[in-house]
């Protein structure tokens, strides 16, 4: 593709990268847990295309957005106290998916939860501690994958999908 005008290369991988990572990320959304909806509404896709002499290579990130560009512009507009109210009232929930998407995919192992920092046993050893926090063990959750399936199961018509926008591009940027 190096005989290919930047524009032209530019444009083609932007199409292939956003035609492959929306088959993708469709297939997880529908593949997230739907307990209210928050993970798999936070699910979205951002792409990186770098053309220059010396490293030229494009990329996307499907997964969870950290907040979306609306709500980051809504959030500049309140004063102090209407963001606090609106942290509070949990309209904010979709970005907090986030914090959590990870521990669905992968699962979490038993840990101590409390109302202090020394909830574990090693830690209080460790530190000569004499005190144990309020609290109880979390027996961990399982693993609910979501986004590896879903590349898995949609990779071969990614690929040919890329495939036909990117030769289009050579096509175009050639004639």
């Amino acid at each position: 593709m190096e005989h290919i005008d930047k524009y032209i290369k530019r444009v083609a991988l932007a199409d292939a990268l956003e035609a492959g990572g929306e088959i993708i990320l469709q297939a997880a959304r529908a593949k997230a847990k739907r307990k209210s909806g928050h993970l798999a509404n936070s699910l979205g896709l951002r792409k990186k295309i770098v053309l220059q002499k010396n490293a030229q290579y494009s990329y996307a990130v499907i997964g969870p957005l950290r907040r979306s560009y609306a709500a980051t512009i809504k959030r500049l507009h309140m004063n102090r106290s209407q963001k606090r109210q609106q942290t509070r009232s949990g309209t904010e929930a979709v970005n907090s998916a986030t914090q959590y998407a990870h521990f669905v995919e992968y699962g979490t192992a038993a840990h101590p939860i409390g109302s202090g920092d020394l909830t574990n046993e090693t830690l209080l050893g460790r530190k000569g501690a004499t005190r144990k926090a309020q609290g109880a063990n979390h027996p961990g959750a399982r693993p609910q994958p979501f986004l590896r399936p879903a590349y898995d199961e949609t990779k071969d018509r990614v690929i040919k999908v890329m495939g036909d926008i990117l030769a289009d591009g050579v096509e175009r940027g050639s004639s």
